[in-house]
């Protein structure tokens, strides 16, 4: 893909200095790494996620195929 399908977005994803009370309380900002996925329908899956090497998260990602 030519565009992620996944990025930093929510202050505690990106925790950079703009990032208000989670300004620079990551240990890597600015990154996001999917830990783990559970395909849910044929196109959508739920993932584990982590923040800034610190925080971890689950969010469900749709994938359109062409």
């Amino acid at each position: 893909s030519e565009e992620p399908i996944f990025s930093p977005e929510l202050d505690w994803e990106r925790c950079d200095t703009q990032s208000g009370e989670w300004a620079n309380r990551g240990l890597t900002p600015l990154v996001i790494f999917i830990e783990g996925w559970k395909k849910t329908d044929e196109d959508t899956f739920l993932v584990w996620y982590q923040g800034c090497d610190s925080t971890m998260g689950l969010a469900e990602l749709r994938v359109y195929f062409s």
